[in-house]
C-alpha cells in the first residue's frame, strides 16, 4: 500500500497491519540495516525490561519516577490497549499524530526495500521520536523474549529482568532455563543486570557470567524489608514503598534499584505518590448495564 507525504496517521497505521502482526520473524539483521541508515544520535540513558510479567508495570513506575525528577523521559511499550499511540510516550504524552507520521515517513525511506515486521517498524519509529525530543533516559520495553527482539539493537545501560515464567514456548523454549536465557540476552558487560524475583532460573547466573554484566539480585543485593522498606546493600539509603495501591512490590523494587543503578536515587515522597498511580489496564475495574432483555 503505497503512502503519500499527505497520508494520515490511520493510513500509516492500516499499513503497518498490513504487516500481518500475528506474523512473528526473529532476527536484528532487517531492523539493524534500517537503524544504521537512520543514522540516529543517542544522548540519553538506556533502561531496558524484559521478563513475563510486570514489564509495562515497571516501565510505568520508572516513568513516574524519573519524571517527578525532573528528568526528560521517553517510554516505548506494547502492545496497546486502545490505540497505538499508547505505545510511544514522551514527557508522559502520547506521541501526536503529526509525529508518528513524521516518524514513519523516516523509517520508511530508511528502509529501502528491506522487509520489517509489525513490531520492527514500530520500535524504530519509537527510536526516531526518542532521538528527536533530546531525551535524559530511553525506557524500552522488550516486545517478547529478548535476545532476538529488536529492542535489544540498543545498549542499555541498565538492564532489568522482571521475572520467568513459562510463556510464548512456541518461540522461546519450553522450558524456564531456556526461556530465561533469551530474557536473559539484554544483559550488557560492565552494566547493571538487575533480577526481580527471588527464584530464578540456572540461566540467568549462566548469563550474567558470559556477558560480563554486573549483576543485582533481588533479596541478594535489593530488596524489600519487613517493614516495607527498600533496601540496598551497596547504599545507605533506603526507601519506604507504599503499603497500598495496585502496584506489585516486586516491580516497584526493581525499578528503584534501576534508578540507583543510573544514579537516580528517588525521593520519598516521589515513591509515597505510587500509592495513588495506576496502570491503564491492571487492577481496573469497569461495570457496565446490560442492554438484554431476557424473556421469561
Amino acid at each position: 500500500m503505497p503512502i503519500s507525504k499527505s497520508s494520515k496517521l490511520s493510513d500509516w497505521l492500516e499499513k503497518l497491519e498490513a504487516l500481518d502482526p500475528s506474523h512473528i520473524e526473529f532476527g536484528l539483521d532487517r531492523s539493524r540495516t534500517v537503524l544504521d541508515a537512520m543514522n540516529l544520535s543517542i544522548n540519553g540513558k538506556i533502561i531496558m525490561v524484559a521478563g513475563t510479567n510486570g514489564k509495562g508495570s515497571t516501565v510505568a513506575i520508572l516513568e513516574e519516577l524519573l519524571s517527578g525528577q525532573g528528568k526528560e523521559v521517553g517510554a516505548y511499550t506494547s502492545p496497546h490497549i486502545l490505540h497505538f499511540r499508547e505505545r510511544i510516550r514522551i514527557r508522559r504524552e502520547y506521541a501526536k499524530d503529526t509525529e508518528l507520521i513524521e516518524a514513519f515517513e523516516v523509517v520508511e525511506e530508511a528502509k529501502q526495500g528491506v522487509a520489517l515486521t509489525y513490531f520492527e517498524f514500530a520500535t524504530l519509529a519509537a527510536a526516531y521520536l526518542f532521538s528527536s525530543a533530546d531525551l535524559d533516559v530511553w525506557l524500552l520495553e522488550v516486545g517478547l523474549g529478548g535476545r532476538l527482539d529488536t529492542v535489544n539493537l540498543f545498549d542499555a545501560d541498565v538492564s532489568v529482568v522482571t521475572n520467568i515464567g513459562l510463556d510464548h514456548q512456541h518461540w522461546l523454549g519450553d522450558t524456564l532455563e531456556e526461556i530465561a536465557a533469551e530474557k536473559a540476552a539484554i544483559y550488557r558487560a560492565e552494566k547493571p543486570a538487575i533480577y526481580g524475583a527471588l527464584s530464578r532460573p540456572n540461566a540467568i547466573d549462566q548469563s550474567i557470567d558470559a556477558s560480563g554484566a554486573n549483576p543485582q539480585f533481588a533479596g541478594l543485593d535489593f530488596g524489600i524489608d519487613e517493614f516495607g522498606v527498600w533496601w540496598h546493600r551497596d547504599l545507605e539509603t533506603t526507601v519506604g514503598l507504599p503499603k497500598h495501591g495496585s502496584l506489585a512490590q516486586e516491580n516497584l523494587s526493581s525499578a528503584i534499584a534501576a534508578l540507583c543503578a543510573i544514579g537516580q536515587v528517588p525521593d520519598q515522597s516521589h515513591v509515597d505518590a505510587l500509592e495513588f498511580f495506576t496502570v491503564p489496564g491492571r487492577h481496573q475495574q469497569f461495570s457496565y448495564a446490560s442492554t438484554e432483555i431476557f424473556a421469561d
